[in-house]
């Protein structure tokens, strides 16, 4: 792998404690107001969009790593601390890990020394604070036979890799890619029959994998046509992540914009036929719907020519909005990432100046933007939290995800959690239905209005509680890492605590145990006093108070202008 140019984004900072710090001072401010239904809004907030590059997990530019059982190739191990490198200063949050198997063509059985150089790799991964994208092959060279193994074999390595890697690794591995077959496990340079041996390898990957898990694959037709079905049979909100084998094959595409259609990515049959293509445009119309519900990522190759990246590059940002990019990888090709990191983005770019790299970097993936939050009162112990996420990003997170909404109270400058609130588990039955709460289905290029009701009990009364949105990973081993939590792109309002990541949206006040959730109290300045400024987590400050603060109406003022103001 080349040597590394790291890039350090450097953000201000304001402690707490040693174990919770935010990024930045907190911008939300206090109103008063009631709702159609009559209840008292006591809080709804402002936000600061984030411009910057955000670390969120399971998205972004990525680095590659190759590990090879063959002792004629180098191989090397990461390490916990590479890995977190990547994180903290390049905002990498996954890993392409490309295993190649090439000692074990005609053996059943994956030596144990090689099973735990994987495991090394993926456990110095998941310490760093990454994700693993994972392919297995047998070959990189495609002037060398032979390109992958027999059917027997490779069905044996695949179970025994499930009982010995798979099931122990899910949590840090984003997507499997379907690999087995073929040079760089792309499917193409392969020995094997075009249908059956395809859908037999990917139909024991998709066993192999959590029921929640994807498995992607290089070209439109190694799905569609592979199951049988036509470019038409798309992926549709009403048929993703409903477990179905067909609904888990994502895509990814190794050519991305090298040619006219990418090397053959759209409009080509397997090279030694039985799998047939719809023709380009099909598969370009099943890919920009299909990709909207799973996975896509890739690299691009070296063109037919040096001086087609010239002619090619400016279909970049929109082909990766249009199939829904969530990767792509950095150290392959270097003529087209040197051309992204050279070109100024004058058309969708998030901040001034950015190149298209910059976009890249912001926009792959998901990038949800809080635009408003409510919390309202509501009758008994039932806290209603609603907020409008917009999503700037290519594509939308594909991995499920909970929601929670957690409580939190200011204990000495840090912050302890007194309540967490999961969207499902604790709405409250005799409320409305909860609307919006996975975010697999915050869509790109669109705002989605969140809508909890829950229980809540056994608040102390008149406790000020800072209000937050958790979005840890699903795995118990990840959920309390905050490196697996996304991130809001709004500035400040992260916060960190007892390992955990927290997106801030607001402050409220218990007026009793009984009644819940109750109003934030109003507060009147006297006419010889300044009025009273609180920090971002609604406890009142004293003078001196360095950061953002946010004022709040008085008694007869409900729903009067907000000020923040800086001290």
């Amino acid at each position: 792998m080349r040597k590394l140019k790291l890039l350090l984004l450097t953000l201000p900072v304001v402690a707490m404690n040693a174990a919770a710090q935010t990024a930045a001072p907190v911008t939300p401010v206090a109103h008063g107001g009631t709702s159609a239904d009559g209840d008292e809004i006591y809080l709804t907030t402002d936000y600061t969009n984030d411009t910057t590059v955000i670390a969120n997990p399971e998205r972004g530019t990525i680095h590659q790593q190759e590990l090879h059982a063959t002792r004629k190739k180098k191989t090397y191990n990461l390490t916990k601390d590479e890995v977190g490198e990547w994180r903290t200063k390049e905002k990498k949050t996954l890993v392409r890990m490309n295993v190649y198997l090439e000692d074990f063509v005609n053996n059943p059985t994956i030596r144990e020394s090689y099973i735990d150089t994987i495991r090394t790799n993926l456990n110095a991964i998941r310490d760093g604070g990454a994700k693993c994208i994972l392919r297995f092959a047998y070959t990189d060279d495609s002037g060398k036979k032979p390109w992958d193994a027999p059917m027997d074999v490779i069905s044996k390595h695949i179970s025994q890799l499930k009982t010995e890697i798979l099931d122990s690794h899910s949590d840090v591995i984003s997507v499997l890619e379907a690999g087995f077959l073929g040079v760089w496990g792309e499917w193409y340079y392969t020995s094997h029959d075009g249908k059956t041996d395809r859908k037999a390898v990917l139909t024991q990957l998709l066993d192999a994998m959590p029921q929640n898990r994807f498995v992607s694959v290089r070209v439109p037709s190694y799905k569609y046509n592979v199951f049988d079905r036509t470019s038409a049979d798309y992926t549709t909100e009403t048929t993703a992540y409903d477990g179905s084998d067909y609904s888990r094959v994502g895509a990814f595409n190794d050519a991305f914009i090298a040619s006219d259609r990418d090397m053959g990515s759209f409009g080509s049959n397997s090279r030694e036929g039985g799998v047939k293509s719809d023709g380009a445009d099909a598969d370009r119309t099943f890919w920009a719907i299909d990709t909207k519900f799973g996975p896509m990522g890739g690299e691009s190759t070296e063109p037919d020519k040096a001086s087609d990246v010239n002619k090619f590059y400016t279909r970049t940002l929109t082909d990766l909005a249009k199939y829904h990019y969530t990767y792509i990888n950095e150290e392959w090709y270097d003529g087209f990432v040197n051309k992204w990191k050279s070109t100024v983005d004058d058309k969708t770019a998030l901040h001034p100046g950015d190149t298209y790299w910059n976009t890249m970097e912001k926009r792959l993936g998901y990038r949800f933007t809080v635009t408003g939050a409510r919390i309202t009162k509501t009758v008994g112990d039932v806290l209603h939290v609603e907020m409008d996420v917009r999503n700037d990003g290519y594509a939308t997170p594909y991995n499920p995800r909970p929601l929670k909404v957690v409580l939190l109270t200011e204990n000495g400058g840090s912050y302890d959690v007194a309540a967490t609130l999961d969207a499902t588990a604790d709405h409250n039955a005799a409320s409305p239905a909860n609307a919006d709460t996975d975010v697999r289905r915050w869509w790109s290029g669109a705002t989605t209005k969140v809508s909890m009701w829950l229980s809540v009990s056994g608040l102390d009364a008149g406790q000020q509680y800072a209000v937050a949105i958790e979005l840890p990973d699903e795995d118990a081993t990840l959920a309390r890492n905050d490196a697996y939590s996304i991130r809001f792109a709004n500035v400040g309002t992260w916060l960190q605590t007892a390992g955990r990541g927290f997106n801030l949206i607001g402050s409220t006040t218990a007026a009793s145990v009984a009644d819940g959730i109750g109003s934030v109290p109003a507060v009147s300045p006297s006419a010889s006093a300044p009025a009273p400024v609180y920090n971002v987590a609604g406890q009142r400050v004293a003078p001196g108070y360095k950061g953002l603060v946010i004022s709040r109406p008085d008694a007869a003022g409900k729903g009067a202008a907000k000020k923040v103001v800086r001290r």
